[in-house]
């Protein structure tokens, strides 16, 4: 078969689930004799919009990327429903000579282009891993971090979406998203919980949809297997002993990016009843720098703790970093669809503590091959734990259930019966199909939106560009007008100057002239009270009172003495 799949993203650039097994996915294929292309998006800025990169894996693996640097996204609906991806996608198609084409994930390309493949006449099959058809934020994870019911028909969405999109644009996406869902020939999901899930938001997937459980390269290398029994190992000569009770510390690992929604958070805080010399947590994941904050606090919350913080890790690195750990821990906010990490640490012999959420139940029977507690709650959690350190021999028997995970190739031969089973219903890709008719009349009305919606959109930037250069020559005007107002105002600090000069000046002028009135009164009053001592002497003399008697002179008066001014 010549097989397409179409994937959000590839390592090295994305190293999460789906694109990691994806890249399995096909090489396994390959392997299995078919030919394979894969299709992915991928960031470049340096890069033109939509372009394409072509290589090869060391498998020989062909490998499209498409770049979407998300520069032409103008509005909400692009991000789901986005027609600039379809000539590129049909040309492609036409070079790989498609049987078959199976999505893996549309996030980041579009959803459009299931029907616009489709319409062509290649058989399709789609890939459900996570919520991303029924939840435009993928986890069922609301803006506050909490697990959302559901969309309800994209009546939730309204409010979780009020910053992106309106009220309408949200209830749009759900219904557009129906439509695309009845189109794939087959729907293929890792976990009978995520069937059941789907199945309540669009019923009508019911009798299309298939249970495949995932399966990746088994890891290489010496491990140690403590999934045998303690007396297994014991009779081995070399192997290590496991003692019928746990050591101390009790080492933990959680692995898992570090956000909300994975809630290492809730380990945290369940380590805080728990004396730290008995149990040691390692966190191993990716920060987010978005939610750098998250990040932060769960630090700031570990302060006194046994806490190692592990930071990103390679996928090969796995084995190792599990075989120097006692126990995983998945404490999960959301609705988890499958968890391969939960898979890879019980084939390393690790019992896992889960929240009972999601699928996790289809994988952990509670004191068979680990511990259930109910989710985002810290104390049950803190029990568990506690039952590892207090009850003698329960670490071991966790272990002792025998899990091998499947390996790559034998998913991909579940997956390759599908595809034969579509092509047996559907027949394989007919000749030459009438492609100028079909296609065109599907797209063009939305072609014809988006024209309209990018006119708008130009307009309101013409406009903008309007106003600002309004506004440009304003402010021209105005530093003008002020550069005018500060002449003036350095003119008058001027004179201002000037006159306070002056008036010092004047100051300093009157203070001499009163200190010398000042001194010119003090002897006028120094001669007047001289010339009335004179008086005083000669009226008191004979002549004087003789005078004064026959009146020819008039006694004296005393002149006032002005008094000195302090």
């Amino acid at each position: 078969m010549n097989i397409v799949q179409v994937v959000h993203g590839l390592p090295p650039q994305e190293r999460a689930g789906v694109e990691i097994l994806t890249l399995e996915l096909s090489r396994a294929l390959q392997a299995r004799g078919h030919k394979v292309t894969i299709i992915a998006r991928t960031s470049a800025p340096e890069r033109e919009e939509f372009s394409l990169q072509e290589e090869q894996d060391e498998s020989g693996l062909r490998i499209v990327r498409i770049v979407n640097n998300y520069t032409w996204m103008t509005s909400f609906r692009l991000h789901y429903d986005n027609p600039f991806f379809d000539a590129t996608f049909r040309r492609l198609l036409d070079q790989c000579g498609a049987d078959i084409v199976h999505f893996q994930h549309v996030q980041h390309l579009s959803a459009s282009l299931i029907p616009s493949v489709s319409s062509l006449g290649y058989p399709t099959l789609l890939g459900l891993h996570d919520f991303f058809f029924a939840c435009h934020l993928i986890q069922f994870i609301d803006r506050a971090d909490r697990l959302c019911p559901g969309p309800q028909r994209g009546e939730r969405c309204v409010a979780c979406l009020h910053d992106l999109a309106s009220a309408e644009a949200a209830r749009h996406r759900f219904a557009f998203m129906a439509r695309v869902l009845q189109i794939p020939q087959r729907v293929i999901v890792p976990s009978a919980f995520l069937a059941q899930r789907m199945t309540d938001e669009f019923p009508f997937l019911r009798d299309r949809l298939q249970v495949i459980a995932y399966g990746l390269p088994l890891p290489s290398g010496p491990a140690l297997d403590r999934r045998a029994q303690p007396e297994t190992l014991n009779d081995t000569p070399g192997a290590p002993v496991l003692s019928q009770s746990p050591r101390q510390p009790l080492r933990l690992v959680y692995v898992g990016v570090l956000l909300p929604h994975k809630g290492a958070h809730v380990l945290i805080d369940a380590l805080k009843g728990i004396s730290a010399d008995r149990v040691h947590a390692s966190l191993y994941g990716a920060e987010v720098a978005a939610r750098r904050a998250y990040a932060d606090r769960l630090r700031e919350d570990a302060a006194g703790l046994s806490v190692h913080w592990g930071g990103v890790y390679d996928r090969a690195e796995l084995q190792a970093i599990l075989a120097e750990h006692d126990v995983l821990v998945l404490p999960v906010i959301w609705e988890e669809t499958f968890s391969v990490v939960i898979r890879e640490a019980l084939q390393a012999g690790l019992p896992v503590i889960a929240a009972r959420r999601g699928a996790l139940p289809e994988i952990i029977e509670d004191g068979r091959n680990g511990l259930l507690f109910e989710p985002e709650d810290a104390d049950d959690l803190r029990r568990c734990v506690r039952r590892l350190l207090d009850e003698p021999g329960l670490l071991d028997r966790l272990r002792t259930d025998r899990f091998v995970w499947r390996d790559a190739d034998a998913y991909a031969q579940d997956v390759e019966q599908t595809y034969e089973a579509v092509l047996g219903q559907v027949g394989h890709r007919p000749a030459q199909l009438d492609r100028g008719r079909s296609w065109p009349e599907e797209r063009w009305q939305r072609w014809q939106e988006l024209a309209e919606e990018r006119e708008r959109a130009l307009q309101e930037q013409r406009a903008w560009t309007d106003e600002l250069e309004k506004g440009k020559t304003w402010l021209e005007e105005q530093r003008a007008n002020w550069q005018e107002l500060a002449q003036e105002r350095e003119r008058a600090l001027q004179e201002q100057r000037a006159w306070t000069d002056e008036l010092e000046k004047g100051k300093t002028w009157l203070e001499e002239q009163r200190n010398n009135w000042e001194k010119i009164a003090r002897q006028h009053g120094e001669q007047a009270a001289h010339w009335q001592a004179q008086t005083r002497r000669w009226q008191e003399s004979f002549w004087g009172r003789v005078c004064i008697r026959l009146k020819l002179v008039k006694p004296v008066r005393e002149f006032p003495v002005k008094a000195e001014k302090r």
